[in-house]
């Protein structure tokens, strides 16, 4: 199975470093990594993520499923965003999982990314990690055959989806409602301050080492 070879087992990792496990490479860019480690599965979120990434995520979970494995699922997010139907749908299939799953941001956390660290029962968020949510855009290019119509549908499609973004945000976190109607009709990146994402419940705990978190 394609997946199969961006799997990396603890013994070919055992001298690793959080942050020295395996990133992409230029044929895996989209699907971002899986790797098993002290009973828990590790995933790791693209820097860009698009609709190979969702692909990649249910095969690999549909072999979590059938096997039973009920390991912790780590989800490692480092990430400026993306295809935010396709982060939807990885939301929930990890979401509809019973493996308990726990969220780590570190570096950049933006975007359609937001939505993936929301799914943490606990969220560990590395200290002046970049956390930015922002209203859903999208490039439309003009062309003969493009009809009002079809202009029509996808824009019902990107509100469709950023009203699913928008409660998912709602859900997870405190971040009251009028702040999220003002980011939500800004065409602004709102980026919250280190000492906002525990105000607000972003995540459960800032920290500094990765060494002090239970991983």
């Amino acid at each position: 199975m394609k997946n199969k070879k961006m799997i990396y087992s603890l013994e070919e990792n055992a001298d690793m470093t959080l942050e020295q496990y395996p990133r992409e490479d230029e044929n895996s860019t989209n699907f971002g990594n899986v790797w098993f480690a002290n009973d828990k599965i590790f995933i790791r979120v693209p820097e860009i993520i698009e609709p190979e990434f969702y692909n990649f995520v249910s095969s690999f979970l549909l072999d979590v499923v059938i096997s039973h494995n009920k390991s912790d699922i780590i989800l490692l997010v480092d990430s400026l965003g993306g295809d935010l139907a396709s982060t939807l749908g990885v939301y929930s299939l990890l979401e509809a999982m019973e493996n308990k799953i726990i969220t780590v941001a570190f570096n950049m956390c933006c975007s359609a990314a937001c939505i993936l660290f929301a799914l943490g029962k606990e969220r560990y968020f590395l200290k002046d990690t970049v956390y930015i949510i922002h209203q859903i855009r999208t490039s439309i290019y003009t062309e003969s055959q493009v009809q009002t119509t079809q202009v029509k549908k996808i824009a019902d499609s990107l509100e469709a989806c950023q009203n699913d973004y928008r409660k998912i945000i709602m859900k997870k976190t405190k971040i009251p409602k009028d702040k999220l109607d003002v980011i939500f009709s800004s065409v602004e990146d709102t980026r919250f301050k280190s000492e906002e994402i525990i105000a607000y419940n972003i995540a459960t705990k800032v920290f500094k080492k990765f060494s002090s978190i239970p991983l």
